[in-house]
């Protein structure tokens, strides 16, 4: 099986590639184009011979080109699917459901959206160990149910496999916060939490949502996942660069190894059969979902006597904003013994990923109950991640 890190050779139909971080397609050879230029060259001249205006008639050829050239990508030079790979983990069955599990022990974590159980490794060695994180459903090397109902981001699974202290990253963070509130759970992380903290959802979500329910039915996914192929397999490039934008520019400097290491984990499970279909179950699933829950799980926590929690936010994080934390903040009773907001300074969305020893000095203190939030703290606890790292 693909194991993060290591050259892999993957067949295609026709040949051979070997790559680092994820498949990649090989390239049409010179009668494969020559078929598609006179393809599209054939149709363009048709339509203008009916009539058509020229950039009408353009239009076709080129439609008749990029289809005629996917095809042949698509039918010569795709790379072979596997249908398994050699698990990190272990597999456990929860409500019928094959998932992928890390870990033994300790706080349970929960990803965000496009990661996998496997990007908490940097975070869960810092740790020593005392965690455990599980593939969500559609991504990393979970089952891919074919019902969206198999896709349900809610705390039932995190809550069979953890215990009393959970973690969620960005859209884990329901999941996470469910969790804890199904088990009674005493220590709750959220971090960069994508939480609709108002509840409401706009227009364009709606949209959105519509989208992406009709790319995920058929015969709409045949094409949708054409583009996900394309988009994430045409260059070796893309999982680094992805996970880049996620980062703060500070981190994708001081920590450039690490960010390849990282993506590599994020690749991996693209070279599972399905893998495309699954993402795009969940993302139709998830925009499905009603606003109004998270709001309502907000609003249980804020009431639970039992529960603590630490927020940790970057600063830098581009994709949920600090102020959303803020705001979530304030939506919990604000700043107390039983509930705190770490902001991490020049710290991207990942801070679990840019600054896991920061991340998971702050986690033991909060297990620990002895939380320390001043800046002075924050800033010594960045310059000791660069000094742990650079050793």
């Amino acid at each position: 099986g693909a194991v993060p890190g290591r050259q892999v050779v993957v067949p295609t139909r026709r040949r051979s590639v070997v790559m680092e971080v994820g498949l990649t397609y090989g390239r049409l050879g010179i009668m494969e184009s020559a078929v598609s230029w006179l393809i599209g060259v054939w149709t363009f001249l048709g339509v203008w011979q009916q009539g058509r205006r020229a950039w009408v008639s353009a239009l076709w050829g080129l439609l008749a080109w990029t289809v005629t050239r996917e095809t042949l990508r698509e039918s010569l030079y795709a790379p072979e699917w596997r249908d398994q790979i050699q698990p990190i983990g272990r597999f456990v069955e929860v409500s019928g459901r094959k998932i992928h599990v890390i870990g033994s022990s300790g706080l349970h974590c929960s990803h965000g959206f496009g990661a996998n159980a496997m990007s908490f490794e940097p975070l869960m060695e810092a740790l020593e160990g005392e965690a455990t994180a599980h593939d969500h459903p559609g991504f990393g090397l979970s089952a891919r149910p074919r019902d969206l109902s198999g896709y349900a981001l809610d705390g039932a699974i995190a809550a069979e496999l953890g215990g009393t202290a959970f973690l969620g990253h960005s859209m884990g963070a329901v999941a996470a916060l469910d969790a804890a509130l199904r088990n009674g759970a005493t220590r709750l992380v959220l971090i960069a939490p994508a939480l609709n903290v108002k509840g409401k959802s706009s227009k364009a979500r709606g949209l959105v949502a519509a989208v992406a329910r009709l790319g995920a039915m058929w015969p709409f996914d045949l094409p949708s996942r054409l583009v996900l192929r394309r988009l994430v397999h045409t260059s070796k490039s893309f999982w680094p660069a992805a996970l880049g934008a996620c980062w703060s520019r500070g981190s994708r400097v001081a920590f450039a190894e690490r960010l390849q290491r990282v993506a590599r984990s994020y690749a991996v499970p693209s070279f599972l059969r399905g893998w495309d279909k699954g993402l795009l179950n969940f993302a139709a699933a998830r925009l499905s979902r009603d606003d109004s829950e998270d709001a309502k799980l907000i609003a249980k926590a804020a009431a639970s006597d039992r529960l603590k929690i630490l927020i940790i936010h970057g600063v830098d994080d581009r994709l949920v904003s600090h102020a959303n934390s803020k705001a979530l903040l304030a939506a919990l009773g604000g700043e107390s013994p039983k509930v705190t907001l770490k902001s991490l300074p020049d710290v991207g969305h990942c801070p679990h990923e840019e600054r896991p020893h920061d991340v998971a000095n702050a986690v033991n203190a909060f297990l620990r109950e002895d939380i320390r939030v001043d800046d002075e703290v924050v800033n010594d606890e960045v310059v000791n991640d660069e000094v742990v790292n650079d050793e």
